[in-house]
């Protein structure tokens, strides 16, 4: 049996792909087998106890330690006592009260609120709040009872940069109902790039003066768990702060957006190896990042990486290279026939140009100097141009039929025997009759004498132009073309043909084209075809030549020499669309009337 030859290179492109995809499964179930050994034996060693876990026991276990310290120094004597003193006054202070000054005044709030700050400043020296070696308290702050502003904190140091505590915060600590330590939370947030923990007490059991809030460090808590895992802790947060020089393995990122949270801890973590605080994403302050150390892992998974890509590579190779030979072989004998019938393909269309060249003119009318541009988009064009000249007239017709190419150039065949038979015959006086009767035959001959019937859409632009030798008299008529007269200084006159086509479903079979009359003069007369019109430029959103530019080159000739005036349009037109092809065939045809009419006039 004979297979086709692209059936033979489809076959052989499927073997090849379906070779690669079952070498590529195989050593893909070898590497990941031996990817999952590995994994499983090292996180089995080094992490014996999951990360976050880890992490969650470790906070979990601070949280309390940080409540019970607060809650021993918020019920300090000396504190409560001072605080019930001060908050017994009948006179609140002024907001720009500053108790420093007004500490040696007597009758006055300075020396109560004085010894309230006198009392923390003490607390920061006690023993109290260093019970536990992982609790470190960097700060105390103090709120008044019903007040929304913290009335003063008191650093460990003095000299270092703080945040404000989030005042969303306070205006929850302040509006809570009761203020049972037990139902106080605690808060997590950044303080200048420090991940803080906050615990809030009230000053009293029952009747409370005011709040304690008692200010931690989470770093320390989480030191030597970073070191024991070996990892990387990252505490994220909108704030775009340097490295915290303490601890080398804990970093402050930016990558979150800081908001308030309340007691985040206490749901399961929601990541195998990370845990993100992250129970309420609406109300977050500080995320917990923890990365492994997984560089001998990852030695050992690169290993077990370059040994398969170095096996997958050679099967590949191998594969390809059989595949190759054989769709080599394949394409060679059909790019041969390929190439064979294109020759004979564009043997064929040189061959139709050269018929349709010896289609157009090859004589000069007497009575008129001329110049034509005739510019096929391809070898053969849907352009065509045509000269009559008898003892009674001088008929020139410029035609576009629709398309280019192959399906133009036949097109414009049949144009060509309907306009030759139309011109040759003498019953039609003016343009106008001739292009009427020209639309009616290619109508005719197309099969388009009704939209019902109608096979094709097929027709064409064009003009027709037809000087009367013994009227002295010039006639026009246009299918969706234009005539133009240039005189050496003056405007451009523009004569408009009709709006219809010859031909077409949309133009009757007997319409009448209209004929224009056209003054006989010193002037160059213009006829193009729609190629040089929508000749794009080469611009991201190109723009076509257009009417304007045409009509402005026209202007541009000083002299009546049709040679000088399509030389104008056409450098202007090769500058404008620069490295853009042409998109359509080009017909530029320019005439000038010769003395001798003019000595006959």
């Amino acid at each position: 049996m004979k297979i086709n030859p692209i059936y033979r290179v489809v076959i052989a492109l499927i073997v090849a792909t379906v070779g690669i995809l079952a070498a590529s499964g195989i050593i893909n179930y070898r590497m990941t087998k031996t990817y999952d050994q590995l994994s499983l034996g090292f996180f089995n060693q080094q992490l014996q106890k999951p990360i976050d876990a880890e992490i969650l026991d470790r906070i979990n276990l601070f949280e309390p330690k940080l409540k019970t310290a607060s809650y021993d120094a918020a019920q300090s004597a000396n504190l409560r006592k001072a605080s019930l003193i001060y908050l017994d006054l009948k006179t609140a202070p002024a907001e720009s009260f500053d108790p420093e000054e007004a500490t040696n005044k007597k009758n006055s709030l300075g020396p109560a609120l004085g010894n309230v700050r006198l009392e923390t400043r003490k607390l920061m020296d006690t023993a109290i709040l260093s019970a536990d070696e992982n609790v470190s308290v960097r700060g105390l702050a103090y709120i008044l009872k019903e007040e929304k502003n913290i009335t003063f904190a008191e650093w460990k140091n003095p000299s270092e940069k703080h945040d404000k505590f989030p005042a969303e915060l306070i205006k929850k600590i302040v509006e809570r109902k009761k203020a049972h330590r037990f139902l106080m939370p605690v808060f997590y947030w950044i303080d200048n790039g420090i991940p803080t923990v906050t615990s809030v007490v009230p000053i009293g059991r029952f009747d409370y003066s005011g709040y304690l809030l008692v200010h931690a460090s989470l770093l320390e808590m989480l030191d030597t768990l970073d070191k024991k895992l070996g990892a990387e802790i990252q505490f994220l947060t909108a704030k775009d702060e340097k490295l915290i020089d303490t601890l080398p393995n804990i970093i402050v990122s930016k990558e979150a957006k800081t908001t308030e949270f309340l007691a985040p801890l206490k749901s399961p973590p929601k990541n195998t190896y990370g845990l993100e605080i992250n129970d309420r994403p609406s109300n977050q302050l500080a995320t917990i990042k923890v990365v492994a150390d997984i560089s001998e892992l990852d030695a050992k998974l690169s290993s077990v990486r370059t040994e398969s890509f170095i096996l997958f590579a050679a099967v590949v190779v191998l594969i390809a290279v059989i595949a190759d030979g054989l769709v080599i072989f394949l394409f060679r004998r059909v790019f041969l026939k390929q190439v064979a019938a294109e020759e004979e393909i564009q043997k064929s269309i040189r061959y139709a140009g050269r018929i349709q060249r010896t289609l157009l003119p090859k004589f000069d009318p007497k009575i008129i100097d001329m110049d034509v541009i005739w510019q096929p988009r391809d070898i053969v064009g849907g352009d065509l141009y045509m000269i009559q000249e008898s003892d009674e007239k001088l008929i020139i017709v410029v035609i576009d039929c629709t398309g280019h190419g192959v399906p133009g150039g036949f097109l414009s065949a049949v144009a060509h025997s309907v306009v030759d038979r139309v011109i040759a015959d003498t019953r039609y006086k003016d343009a106008g009759e001739y292009l009427s009767a020209i639309n009616t035959l290619l109508k005719e001959l197309l099969n388009q004498k009704d939209k019902e019937s109608a096979t094709s859409n097929e027709g064409l632009d064009g003009l027709i132009f037809v000087y009367d030798k013994e009227l002295r008299v010039a006639t026009f008529s246009g299918a969706a073309s234009s005539l133009y007269l240039a005189s050496p200084g003056q405007p451009v006159q523009e004569i408009k043909g009709d709006r219809k086509n010859v031909g077409g479903i949309r133009t009757p079979i007997n319409y009448e084209f209209p004929s224009e009359t056209v003054e006989v003069g010193p002037f160059i007369y213009t006829m193009n075809t729609d190629g040089i019109s929508d000749t794009m430029n080469s611009e991201k959103k190109p723009l076509a030549f257009g009417k304007k530019r045409l009509v402005a080159e026209l202007e541009k000739n000083m002299s009546l020499d049709p040679k000088r005036t399509n030389k104008l349009v056409m450098d202007a037109l090769n500058e404008y669309k620069g490295p853009a092809p042409f998109r359509d065939d080009i017909t530029l045809f320019s005439f000038v009337f010769n003395n001798e009419v003019f000595k006959q006039s």
